[in-house]
């Protein structure tokens, strides 16, 4: 079924396809939704009702449900959000009283500030968390919320992450009214099993997820043929050593073969549209597979709908020829050079005001060169809050405003270029000075039209 039968009228309002989204589609990961980062809160004030953030922070439909598969931590909160509209319950309500409740899960909650679990709430106060590395201060969780809490930091403990592994592999178990809707949810629908991720290193049928929010890391991983589990909880930041080494003691793993491949690759998991799409580029590598070597990672690869792609976990591959990437990186060198430009225009030009040098348009090059800056310190202010992930966090609305500054230089570069090209025949400033500044300000507009940096209200 459509998922907008469940949802208020007019809630979706950037579909692209007329392929229906199913719940299915949701939770395969297959919605075709473009990546919203995950942003974060620095204060539970910070935090927004589930419908007004989906709202606000709805992304472009990228590819055709069914198509791509895609890990979208948007698109399963849309589905947390459904199940309040098909149940009439907050939520966390309707989780507490179907899953939590019936298994006997005591310490486990799932809003962002734990208020509906006054014990973990207690508990999560006093929680101090630790760099991967184990070196420097303790993180301080308490600075730390998400709104799209049905995708994460849910907080738990090893013995409630026990409990409810355990009702996943028992078909009796109280999460399932019929034992066929176990069968169901268990059944292969390619690398995703209704939520629970195929483990693509290990052998046999080995599914679950990892949780990696800020300060502490996850995994549940069952093996459903040999009735085997594993969870681990750490608090430990982005720490993989024990979340992807331990497993190793408990499963087989996988050994297959790769197909044969050299291709340039990019993670169907980035930023397409707006002004974060610059993120892309980092996703994207020349990558080769031998088949006479043993492969340790199930991957495989397919061309369906005109896509060509590799299958290797929770995210696919798209298969990119360098005509589709050369332009992206052109663009960059273009815009890199046009700020270069744009520093030693601005140094020259305050050098020769202190100089006292009379130019009738030196005010024209030194405004001209200085304003390109702007865009370098928003990109950089975005950078250390999506990867470094340190309070105080940049809410939406921050965000929205540090690139309408961007907007604001777009407008900025037009009207000087017009004036400039209006009076570039007087005199006052050197012919070659003017000239550079002209090409400075065309490489600068083309590189925040390319990118859409100017977008802010895509953000």
């Amino acid at each position: 079924t459509d998922i907008r039968t469940y949802l208020p009228d007019g809630f979706l309002t950037k579909l692209k396809y007329n392929k229906p989204i199913t719940i299915t589609d949701l939770m395969n990961h297959q919605a075709g939704f473009d990546e919203v980062p995950f942003i974060w809160a620095g204060s539970a004030e910070q935090l927004k009702p589930l419908d007004e953030w989906l709202k606000r922070t709805e992304p472009v439909q990228q590819y055709e449900p069914g198509t791509v598969t895609s890990y979208s931590n948007w698109g399963t909160a849309l589905a947390g959000y459904i199940v309040q509209c098909v149940s009439g319950q907050p939520y966390e309500e309707y989780v507490k009283e179907h899953i939590y409740e019936p298994l006997g899960m005591e310490h486990t909650s799932i809003l962002p500030d734990a208020s509906d679990n006054a014990w973990v709430q207690s508990k999560r106060s006093a929680l101090k968390t630790y760099p991967a590395d184990l070196n420097g201060k303790p993180l301080f969780y308490g600075d730390y919320y998400t709104n799209c809490y049905p995708a994460g930091a849910c907080m738990s403990t090893i013995g409630d992450m026990q409990t409810f592994a355990m009702a996943l592999m028992n078909e009796d178990s109280p999460l399932f009214e019929k034992p066929e809707t176990y069968r169901e949810l268990l059944t292969d629908t390619g690398s995703n099993y209704h939520g629970f991720w195929l483990n693509v290193f290990y052998q046999g049928t080995v599914i679950g997820h990892l949780g990696g929010t800020v300060g502490c890391t996850s995994a549940l991983w069952i093996d459903i043929e040999n009735q085997k589990c594993i969870a681990v909880m750490t608090n430990q930041h982005e720490e993989t050593q024990f979340t992807d080494g331990l497993p190793e003691l408990v499963f087989e793993r996988y050994e297959g073969e790769f197909p044969d491949f050299s291709e340039i690759v990019q993670s169907a998991q980035a930023v397409y549209n707006g002004p974060l799409k610059m993120q892309r580029l980092f996703l994207t590598q020349s990558l080769t597979l031998d088949r006479a070597k043993t492969a340790h990672t199930r991957i495989s690869r397919t061309n369906e709908n005109g896509i060509d792609r590799l299958e290797c976990g929770s995210s696919d591959l798209l298969v990119r020829n360098l005509s589709d990437v050369l332009p992206d990186w052109i663009s960059i060198v273009i815009y890199v050079v046009s700020v270069l430009m744009a520093v030693i225009l601005l140094v020259v030009g305050m050098i020769q005001a202190v100089r006292h040098r009379k130019c009738s348009n030196s005010v024209w090059c030194i405004l001209s060169a200085g304003i390109q800056l702007i865009p370098v310190w928003v990109l950089m202010c975005v950078v250390m809050q999506l990867m470094f992930e340190q309070p105080p966090f940049l809410s939406i609305d921050v965000l929205r405003l540090l690139f309408l500054a961007i907007f604001a230089v777009l407008i900025a570069n037009i009207v000087l270029g017009i004036y400039g090209a209006r009076h570039f025949s007087q005199s006052g400033v050197s012919g070659l000075r003017k000239v550079l500044t002209y090409i400075m300000l065309v490489c600068s507009t083309y590189g925040i039209l390319y990118w859409e940096l100017f977008a802010f209200w895509k953000i």
